[in-house]
């Protein structure tokens, strides 16, 4: 169930497409994990660290678990060094 139906916000920490999880920084709040089922968009290269994304927060034993996790600008997609 998500909290309060709002949307969190935050920077992608790291994600491991093979391991298929990550973390996000959030904002405000610390910082939730992210496994490939949250993602809204599973193209490769979705998440890459340092973007920014909103999602929802999952309350789950322990603390909180984003889902529906969106990129908040798509053009921020390229990888570091690339044009």
């Amino acid at each position: 169930m998500a909290e309060s139906g709002a949307m969190a916000h935050g920077k992608v920490k790291w994600y491991d497409r093979q391991r298929g999880e990550g973390f996000i920084q959030r904002f405000e709040g610390p910082d939730v994990h992210v496994p490939s089922s949250a993602l809204l968009d599973r193209e490769p290269g979705f998440l890459i660290e340092g973007q920014s994304v909103e999602f929802e927060l999952l309350k789950i034993p322990g603390g909180f678990r984003a889902h529906g996790v969106r990129v908040v600008n798509p053009q921020s997609r390229r990888k570091t060094g690339s044009p």
